[in-house]
């Protein structure tokens, strides 16, 4: 809409209107002028630019923003009103939660590598086992598996 975004473009100087480059301009959007509602909005810009111009009064970001990529924003405009106790509170916490998805995520892996050592040793056990029955003796049977032979000799 030509009335809400200007588009300028660099000129040499005020006197003369020749163009100092086309690889540089600038663009100012009017955000008085933007009178869509929110049941209006369709496009990104729509919604960036009244996200923009309505952000001050929100109390909370409007459902129907939810995917619109502007999530962040409402974010940072939450976190930029709190208090400085109310941001030392809210990193605290932001940085507790962080703490235990990394320490769930180590778990996790130190979980899938037991995991891992335990499907060996009982794949090492079932080839023994079959190995002892098909006749292998228990020394031979021993260096393929690393097991004792003790352990063979149980079977």
């Amino acid at each position: 809409n030509p009335d809400i975004i200007n588009h300028y473009s660099i000129r040499n100087d005020k006197h003369n209107d020749r163009l100092f480059t086309d690889k540089i301009s600038y663009v100012t959007v009017e955000l008085p002028k933007l009178k869509k509602g929110l049941s209006e909005l369709s496009t990104p810009s729509d919604y960036m630019f009244y996200a923009l111009r309505n952000i001050h009064s929100m109390k909370a970001m409007p459902e129907k923003f939810k995917g619109s990529g502007l999530e962040k924003l409402f974010e940072l405009c939450r976190f930029a009103a709190m208090s400085a106790e109310e941001q030392r509170q809210y990193i605290a916490e932001w940085m507790a939660e962080m703490d235990q998805i990394s320490r769930e995520a180590t778990a996790f892996g130190h979980g899938k590598a037991e995991g891992k050592a335990e499907g060996k040793a009982e794949e090492k056990l079932a080839n023994a086992r079959e190995l002892r029955r098909l006749g292998v003796s228990n020394e031979i049977i021993s260096k393929a598996t690393g097991l004792s032979q003790e352990i063979i000799s149980s079977f």
